[in-house]
């Protein structure tokens, strides 16, 4: 398990901004987000949800790279694999961090403590069971 932190703002906070959404299900489930203080840029994926609420693990990930891969794909390509193969490029080279974001009814809650049983960074949400028992392991 890694121990790296998100910046410190989040632990008070957790004022995020959106820079470009990968996916989404009635609320967001994977988004690569900004700290609206420091500009950190993050990786968002869900890993498991209720009706109400959506478990995220986080990734950090380069500012300028994520800057530049949102300018690019807003400004568009011919080539109709560019965007994914730039999401997909920026995504492979995130760094997981230790904690989860909680999301309850569509805002960002709190910081919580991994679970041992989190599913591998391989896995989407499309994949998991997301039956809300790891927000009960973790709430």
């Amino acid at each position: 398990m890694t121990t790296a932190k998100p910046c410190s703002h989040l632990d008070r906070l957790l004022k995020l901004e959106t820079v470009l959404v990968i996916d989404s299900h009635v609320n967001v489930t994977n988004a690569f987000m900004r700290c609206t203080y420091c500009g950190s840029a993050y990786l968002l994926e869900m890993v498991d949800c209720t009706a109400r609420t959506s478990l995220f693990r986080v990734s950090r990930v380069d500012q300028d790279a994520l800057q530049h891969t949102a300018r690019a794909i807003h400004q568009g390509s011919c080539d109709v694999n560019r965007s994914r193969a730039e999401i997909q490029h920026l995504a492979n080279a995130a760094e997981e961090l230790d904690p989860l974001i909680l999301m309850q009814d569509g805002c960002f809650t709190k910081l919580v403590e991994r679970p041992d049983n989190l599913p591998g960074a391989h896995l989407g949400w499309r994949e998991l069971p997301c039956t809300g028992a790891l927000i009960a392991a973790v709430t």
